[in-house]
């Protein structure tokens, strides 16, 4: 324990125990390195677990042996060790002090009595208290402060003060369906997360970017960091990114076993321990999503595989996560909840109140028409923060808006402080920042050296006629500027948000003209790339028709090009609205197809586990989150048209795009969607499935509607199509139980079963 703890001092750089019949006095030898002289000492440590008094003879002959020179390191190193210090576990009186200094007097010789003991056990190695395994208490410790590294290197606020302002997030179990069959549905529920992964098996904790994923996995890690916390729970966490553990391509028993160390993970094994692996940013790993999904699909086999295991990933959205969650058991899926008005009127307040800056300007901003337009999440209110103290800043009207003035923020433009010289400076240094940024995401790195980045700058420079300085300009970026952390002890330079990379990316390719639309526009990990593209553009017809254009082969793709384009459309939001609305008019089409592929098992998926009901429920809440958005207002009523217009009455996809069009008009609280469907169709011809929904739906919407006559005429006729009696019932309640129970892949087994039987 006690070399553990002199690592833990103040510019230790290297520990080595000594102890033993070829010691030379000294138990422990230490290096330490002095800041101030740039010199490096080497100190001998005598241990004792005695108190010393005025008999210390053994005390004496091991300082007297440290002046002896001794090899270190294996033999590689020849020390002397000038410098002596004298720990105890009990105390050393003011005589022997004396007496040992008098004697010593052309040596060092430094006390640490109990005191000094308890005070670095306290800091160092709390789980000595709790009479905890070494192994397991180090680890903790050790992971504790890389989890606080991690916060501090990653914190957005720009001062201290600033990053301990902390906003609670709110997360919600997902509902599996809203769509049930005689009872009401379940309402959303908060959960606390520290609770829920210890009852689960696997979590799945979702957001979009900006939500605080990461952060949330830290601090359940955090959490179960803590020694008394482990003593109760006998939890063991584990912290990674899901990329890590992918780049390893080892199998999980080996992947903890070098994460947690041999004797630590033969320590879990042998008591057959509790274990919390906490894996970040599935959908920022891998570049091929069936790659990825295959990484993911064996991880979990993996943790099945062991009873006291269990799993937490974070993604953004993500079409195989709804795979992940019906196709294997005790899955749950978890999700961030955007913030509130008031949560983030009060983070600004306690920010201006903090910097003392005055509360008009958060009346004003919440007065503004700026929260209409940016998404309620704790990066775009710490972004917003920074901008507003700057007084030169205008409040941005969007999200790439905001991240342009965050990135000129971060870099320096205009911040005297930073010592940036010119504007040709900064020019290079924002250059060099997207070129580092574009080569990280090509090659799916999260990490890299400086020495690796001082070369790719280097050759990017010798290669123009600049005038800028390598090492000038290295230094801004990588140590001044605010846009990077770094781990001083692997020399690995990060973003601080893969959301800022992902915009350097985007502006890059925007300054360039070289980012092709294809069908890469539709994967998660190039996803938000695409977003910042459109939104640098603002006015780009020519993007959102190429992107409704492309047309994705398999079925991953053909779903994220359902999610993408509403955000894609939002981006571009300055786009002449005509080709909006033709964009509209084939996604709510295709949304339909898409799930009726799906439903009817004409397309290889793992959704079979769920059932119709349940799909149908999934389908509704993905498209009325892309598309329940004011901008989409006025047109999803002319979708809605156009698709009673061009397809034919018998078109089984017709009601279903209908219905979703609905849905995302209700989410913006209009119900003339509904009012369309009520007044056009009926209980009887409708599919019986689209007419439970309609009545969820309207059950769920505005009151006052929900009591006018078309929806109480509808509710009375479905009812009277339900109430059929004899041989017709007993084939109807079949076919409801097959609608609200039965999993789709048994209902498309008995189809192609009956098919078979006609042929």
């Amino acid at each position: 324990m006690l070399q553990d703890i002199l690592k833990q001092v103040l510019n230790v750089k290297y520990v080595e125990y000594t102890h033993g019949p070829f010691e030379k006095g000294a138990d422990f030898v230490v290096e330490r390195h002095d800041e101030a002289l740039g010199t490096t000492d080497f100190i001998g440590v005598v241990a004792k677990c005695d108190k010393i008094l005025m008999s210390f003879s053994e005390v004496e002959r091991q300082i007297d042996e440290c002046g002896h020179p001794r090899k270190i390191r294996g033999g590689l190193q020849t020390v002397r060790l000038p410098e002596v210090w004298v720990i105890t576990s009990k105390t050393i009186s003011q005589n022997a002090k004396d007496k040992i200094e008098e004697k010593f007097s052309s040596k060092k010789v430094r006390f640490f009595e109990s005191d000094w003991l308890v005070r670095q056990i306290d800091e160092h190695a709390p789980h000595f208290w709790e009479e905890i395994d070494g192994t397991v208490g180090k680890y903790l410790g050790q992971l504790d402060k890389r989890l606080g590294v991690i916060n501090a290197q990653t914190a957005i606020a720009n001062t201290p003060a600033i990053s301990a302002i902390q906003m609670e997030l709110d997360v919600e179990e997902l509902e599996v369906d809203r769509y049930v069959h005689k009872k009401r549905p379940m309402k959303t529920r908060l959960v606390n997360m520290r609770d829920e992964v210890m009852n689960n098996k696997v979590s799945v904790i979702e957001a979009e970017m900006g939500f605080g994923k990461s952060y949330l996995a830290r601090k359940i890690a955090i959490h179960f960091t803590d020694v008394a916390t482990f003593k109760e729970s006998t939890v063991l966490p584990v912290y990674s990114t899901f990329k890590i553990y992918a780049d390893s391509k080892s199998s999980l028993e080996d992947f903890l076993r070098n994460l947690l160390g041999i004797d630590c993970f033969d320590n879990l094994i042998g008591s057959n321990g509790r274990l919390l692996l906490i894996l970040d940013g599935v959908d920022e790993a891998l570049a091929d999503p069936e790659y990825c999904k295959a990484k993911v699909d064996a991880l979990i086999g993996e943790v099945k595989a062991h009873d006291h295991w269990s799993l937490v990933l974070t993604s953004r959205p993500w079409k195989a996560l709804d795979e992940f969650a019906t196709q294997q058991g005790g899955i749950k899926r978890y999700r961030i909840r955007p913030l509130s008005f008031g949560k983030i009127i009060a983070y600004l307040r306690q920010v201006f109140d903090t910097l003392k800056l005055p509360n008009r300007l958060v009346d004003d901003l919440a007065k503004s028409g700026l929260f209409k337009q940016l998404p309620h999440n704790p990066i775009a209110a710490s972004l917003l923060a920074n901008i507003i103290k700057q007084e030169k800043y205008e409040l941005p009207s969007s999200l790439t808006e905001l991240y342009a003035k965050t990135v000129e923020l971060m870099l320096g433009r205009w911040d005297e402080r930073r010592e940036i010289s010119t504007e040709k400076q900064y020019k290079a240094s924002e250059r060099l920042a997207r070129l580092l940024a574009r080569h990280m995401i090509d090659n799916q790195l999260v990490y890299m050296s400086r020495d690796e980045i001082k070369q790719m700058f280097k050759a990017f420079l010798a290669d123009r006629q600049t005038g800028i300085s390598l090492n000038e300009t290295f230094d801004y970026l990588i140590n001044r500027s605010t846009l990077f952390g770094v781990f001083e002890d692997t020399d690995a330079v990060f973003f601080k948000h893969r959301s800022f990379a992902e915009y350097l990316y985007a502006k890059d390719a925007y300054e360039s003209r070289n980012l092709e639309i294809t069908e890469r526009a539709f994967e998660a990990y190039w996803q938000n790339t695409y977003f910042f593209y459109l939104g640098i553009r603002s006015e780009c017809p020519d993007l959102i028709d190429a992107l409704v254009k492309v047309e994705p082969k398999d079925l991953a793709r053909r779903v994220n090009r359902l999610l993408n384009m509403g955000n894609y459309m939002l981006a571009g939001y300055e786009t002449p609205y005509v080709h909006v609305q033709a964009a509209l008019d084939v996604i709510l089409v295709e949304a339909a197809r898409v799930y009726l592929d799906i439903r009817h098992g004409r397309v290889p998926t793992g959704l079979t586990g769920i059932t119709e009901m349940q799909l149908l429920w999934y389908f509704t809440e993905a498209i009325r989150a892309c598309y329940g958005y004011d901008f989409f207002k006025k047109a999803l009523p002319l979708t809605m048209a156009k698709i009673d217009e061009v397809l034919t009455v018998d078109d089984e996809a017709r009601p279903y795009a209908l219905f979703f069009a609905a849905c995302s008009l209700a989410d913006v609280e209009d119900t003339c969607g509904f009012t369309y469907l009520l007044e056009h169709n009926s209980a009887t011809n409708l599919p019986i499935q689209i007419s439970f929904a309609l009545m969820c739906e309207m059950n769920l919407s505005i009151k006052a509607f929900a009591n006018t006559k078309p929806v109480k005429d509808f509710d009375k006729k479905l009812k009277k199509v339900l109430k059929i009696s004899g041989g017709e019932k007993l084939d109807q309640e079949s076919r409801l139980r097959a609608l609200f129970h039965e999993p789709l892949s048994a209902k498309n087994s008995k189809s192609a079963h009956a098919v078979s039987n006609k042929r």
